[in-house]
């Protein structure tokens, strides 16, 4: 009893609790946290009670907390401590668990089972996409119920854990096998509230360049010629394409940093990408080669910044390139010189982006293990088990704010991560493989790392593995289509297979992929405005319906559907069969295919779905802003539309655009337009409110799309503006507050994309 008998406890944000034990020093977060603690801490005892941060703190006799936030209670009800510590706390009977980073299974972790979070490369067990764990934990969730305000829980421990999310009891325990005990607990409105604060806490993605929301090629591995030809063909057949990928081959024997034989005219072949509007991103593993011709493993050496044995020794690895050593990326000058040299690569060879692969780290993982025992290994900062769930995080944080000295956006994807990883821009869910349980399990593993406040995420499409077997026309068509809805869009395979690029399938793939890509495209200024909002919000750009409809009991039954944004349902075609069982919400909703408007009392579908098309639905209110497909994001238009769908109900939403390339918008160098609609008899109130314009755009007319109405007249300030049957057009950008009012009536139109 005696551990339990003090406890610090602040609220760095309102409604945010923060409870650490047994301290007997100054406690010091993890680098998952970012924001510091603006007052001092409470110091409780037993039977002690407390208001802090909007919250009713009281400490029972055994030193356990029940935290009550308006009607809502949060109750630990164990708490035991040696060389980690066990917890537990309750949760409503009827509540559903989200959370915890990149995991297989259903998006509801209740009663699924106990999960560790402990980074891993799974290797071949990947063949079947719920082993457990997998590449990035997050020991972050939310308790969520449709009767009930969400909480979020935040263990801000970088030690791995076991944790049962309600799968006997309605309690949640964690078993962490190290470390000291630091909880946030989180209470909100909704959920997206809980996500807001808790990405305050651990940070909030950058705006990353606008080229990256494209759509990006790769394979294991191309040569710089096939590279381009791949651009070329793309460009022929009229899909876009906005980068290229290089994977490990393209080094010498494997060995960061260098290129190999078959890449030494890189320099040229770069530059001509670049020519043909396409980028080059490229591949880095965290390990340097043991070979004493090698520059960087003589630095590294020279320097002492390695990773030791427990003799002291240099702790030996085995990677794709053999033998290796690590840098002690847990070193603050070890990072800054580590990441010195993405710079340079950038600087010298016109690279513009890099991947940060098998930093789980994975050392051990290949096809022979040879024996290397991980828990040798001793970094500056600890064990092995201390470290490696946040090697990534560091490994991260000191890419970017290197690269971010050049000026430019940085593009960065990682295949691990822990807490705060989304700080730094993208992550994908590792080496997937061409199955159909693949491609469904992929909707479930990004929603569950949207609501773990990682909202730049995507999957390999068309499936990485396994090597030999290759993905069929439909699982491909199936996978693009739905890709096109990814945060994150790359096509991506693995060697020793037969191509994967949509134009190796025939004609009729193309033609599909075509369509599926130029929608992406065509609603590039959408989703870069979700991704504004993720970058100042913390908000997910794909979302669970439940998100958008926390008082739908029906919404959280539906895990294989998703909202992309607040007005668009993707309902994707994930079984062989082509049929697909979704829900629409009750409302007025578009279908974007038929161009015809259903009105859902809560209606569940099911329907056999041919290969070219997938259910997407527009929600009423929507405010969708888009523009004419291009080939690639270096295409710069001189028209915005603006999709209308309004039926019932008032919306707003904005439109943000900045150049896409510096970051010169944090200096107010952007647009931002607040719109919001209001139906009125039959009138359509439509305004625009400039709410920035720091940027000088391309953009030159604004044409308002109205989707089910059919213009009578438009005015704009009281006087007509130009209009046909179904658009209102304007100049644009917007100088003053205008109010557009269009006379309506309701009709089925074309189809929302036409």
């Amino acid at each position: 009893m005696r551990k339990l008998a003090r406890l610090r406890v602040s609220s760095p944000i309102l409604g945010v609790i923060n409870v650490i034990r047994e301290s007997t020093k100054p406690h010091r977060h993890s680098p998952a946290v970012v924001i510091k603690e603006v007052e001092a801490p409470a110091i409780l005892a037993p039977g002690e009670r407390k208001l802090i941060g909007g919250v009713e703190i009281a400490v029972d006799e055994r030193g356990l907390l029940t935290l009550r936030w308006e009607s809502v209670e949060f109750r630990e009800l164990h708490f035991k401590s040696d060389s980690g510590f066990t917890w537990r706390h309750e949760i409503p009977h009827c509540a559903r668990v989200y959370g915890f980073g990149l995991r297989g299974g259903l998006l509801n972790k209740r009663r699924w089972k106990t999960l560790r979070l402990w980074n891993r490369d799974p290797c071949f067990t990947y063949a079947n996409p719920d082993t457990d764990p997998l590449y990035l934990s997050i020991p972050f969730y939310m308790i969520v119920g449709s009767r009930t305000r969400p909480i979020g829980v935040f263990i801000d421990c970088a030690y791995p854990m076991l944790v049962d999310p309600g799968t006997r009891r309605d309690y949640v325990e964690v078993c962490a096998l190290g470390g000291e005990f630091c909880v946030f607990v989180i209470f909100g409105r909704d959920i997206k509230d809980v996500l807001e604060k808790y990405t305050a806490l651990t940070g909030r993605p950058p705006l990353p360049p606008l080229w990256g929301l494209g759509i990006i090629q790769s394979r294991w591995s191309y040569t710089l010629e096939e590279a381009v030809r791949v651009v070329l063909t793309y460009r022929k057949l009229g899909i876009p394409l906005d980068a290229v990928f290089l994977d490990i081959d393209y080094m010498d024997k494997h060995k960061v940093f260098t290129w190999g034989r078959k890449y030494r005219r890189a320099k040229k072949y770069i530059s001509l990408l670049h020519a043909l509007g396409c980028k080059v991103i490229v591949n880095v593993d965290p390990y340097v080669k043991i070979d004493r011709r090698y520059k960087l493993f003589v630095e590294c050496v020279a320097r002492d910044y390695y990773v030791r044995d427990k003799r002291g020794g240099a702790f030996i690895g085995y990677a794709w390139s053999g033998t290796c050593i690590i840098p002690d990326v847990t070193r603050e000058d070890v990072r800054r010189w580590w990441a010195r040299f993405y710079v340079k690569f950038m600087q010298e060879y016109g690279v513009d982006g890099f991947c940060n692969d098998m930093n789980e780290p994975t050392f051990d993982t290949r096809v022979l293990k040879i024996g290397i025992k991980p828990d040798d290994a001793m970094f500056s900062a600890g064990e092995f088990k201390e470290v490696a769930n946040i090697f990534a995080l560091l490994e991260n944080d000191a890419v970017f704010s290197e690269l971010r000295k050049t000026g430019r956006r940085v593009f960065l994807m990682s295949r691990s991560g822990f807490a705060g990883i989304q700080r730094y821009g993208f992550v994908w869910t590792g080496d997937v493989w061409s199955t159909w349980i693949h491609l469904r399990r992929s909707v479930t593993m990004i929603l569950g790392l949207s609501l773990s406040g990682v909202p730049l995420s995507g999957a390999d499409i068309g499936g990485f593995n396994p090597p030999l077997l290759r993905v069929n026309p439909k699982l491909f068509i199936r996978w693009f289509q739905l890709g096109m809805f990814y945060p994150l869009a790359r096509v991506h395979y693995t060697k020793n297979k037969l191509p994967q690029e949509p134009y190796t399938f025939g004609s009729r793939v193309v033609e599909i992929c075509r369509r599926y890509a130029r929608l992406r495209y065509h609603l590039l200024p959408y989703l870069y405005t979700l991704v504004w909002e993720a970058h100042v919000r913390g908000v997910p750009i794909v979302r669970p319906l439940f998100f958008e409809f926390p008082d739908d009991a029906l919404a959280y039954e539906f895990e294989e559907e998703f909202m992309f944004g607040p007005w668009i349902l993707v309902a994707p075609v994930l079984r062989q069969d082509d049929t697909v069982i979704y829900y629409l919400p009750r409302g007025y909703w578009l279908d974007v295919k038929r161009g015809q408007v259903v009105r859902s009392r809560g209606l569940i579908f099911r329907e056999k779905i041919p290969l070219e098309d997938m259910p997407i639905f527009v929600r009423d209110g929507a405010l969708i802003p888009s523009q004419e497909p291009v080939n690639h994001t270096g295409e710069r238009v001189n028209k915005l539309l603006l999709h209308v769908f309004v039926r019932r109900e008032e919306s707003t939403w904005f439109v943000y655009e900045d150049d896409g390339i510096t970051n010169a918008y944090e200096r107010g160098e952007y647009n931002l337009i607040e719109v919001s609609a209001r139906p009125r008899d039959d009138e359509l109130i439509i305004k625009l409110t400039p709410k920035n314009l720091g940027f000088k755009t391309t953009v030159r007319t604004l044409v308002v799309r109205l989707h089910t109405c059919r213009v009578r007249r438009a005015e704009l300030n009281g006087k007509s503006v130009d209009f046909n049957e179904c658009e209102v057009f304007l100049p644009y950008p917007v100088s003053e507050v205008l109010k557009i009012k269009v006379a309506t009536e309701h009709t089925d139109t074309m189809s929302f994309f036409a």
